[in-house]
């Protein structure tokens, strides 16, 4: 299934995980991820299914440590759990669900990337909108947008074991993911910067061209997923 393009202009906003001062960011993680997939599983599939298949991964981790309810999916569960908490599971579950990654990518090396691939200097956010409808779902948004804390809405008190004085302080700290590149032209842009990048990039003289030249071609078929294949381009921030 096609992503909108209205769907793709209303994502929010996020800085880019180069504006923190260099040195100080550390490796990060690449995901190529099937976004509309993932919003279905939070909306749509059984907590029971998903404990099966996320069995070993940190997602099944969470769960394991997690009083909930599995007749239901994760977007009800997470009504009656913390913000950050929550926050974890979409991520996890992102995680789970990625057809490729490219994981611990050095700061010396993301840094350069990222001008590569974000050049306006931007990412979005990968978590589900207000206002956003899985299929056959008539309130995606009403559980996801107001139980992902960071998305707005106020959230319900938690069940679980992260305290409410706790939790303020450690969304702040806590990185979350950003969406890097969505859509046909946004993913032909990108491959095509990153095929002229075959030196190494003006500053970068620490970087193993080996790493650099590795990295770049493990990106493209990410990219020539996100481009045939509606997929995203996912980093951790």
């Amino acid at each position: 299934m096609r992503f909108s393009a209205s769907r793709r202009r209303s994502r929010p906003e996020r800085p880019l995980p180069s504006d923190r001062p260099e040195g100080s960011a550390g490796p990060r993680t690449l995901y190529c991820i099937d976004l509309r997939a993932v919003e279905i599983a939070w909306a749509q599939r059984p907590l029971e299914e998903l404990r099966v298949v996320s069995r070993g991964g940190r997602l099944g981790a969470i769960l394991s440590g997690l009083d909930l309810d599995p007749r239901y999916p994760l977007v009800k569960n997470a009504q009656h759990m913390s913000a950050l908490r929550t926050q974890q599971l979409f991520e996890a579950l992102c995680e789970e669900m990625a057809e490729s990654a490219i994981f611990d990518v050095p700061e010396q090396a993301w840094r350069p990337l990222l001008a590569l691939l974000c050049p306006h200097g931007t990412a979005e956010s990968p978590y589900p909108p207000l206002g956003l409808s899985a299929p056959s779902s008539a309130a995606l948004s009403g559980g996801a947008a107001s139980a992902l804390g960071l998305l707005g809405g106020p959230s319900v008190a938690a069940r679980d074991s992260l305290s409410d004085a706790g939790e303020s302080a450690a969304l702040k700290s806590s990185e979350g993911l950003v969406l890097l590149a969505e859509g046909r032209l946004h993913a032909e842009a990108a491959a095509v910067a990153c095929s002229r990048a075959g030196t190494l990039p003006t500053g970068a003289a620490a970087l193993d061209p080996l790493l650099w030249t590795t990295l770049l071609q493990s990106l493209m078929p990410m990219l020539d997923a996100v481009r045939d294949r509606n997929r995203a381009l996912v980093m951790e921030a």
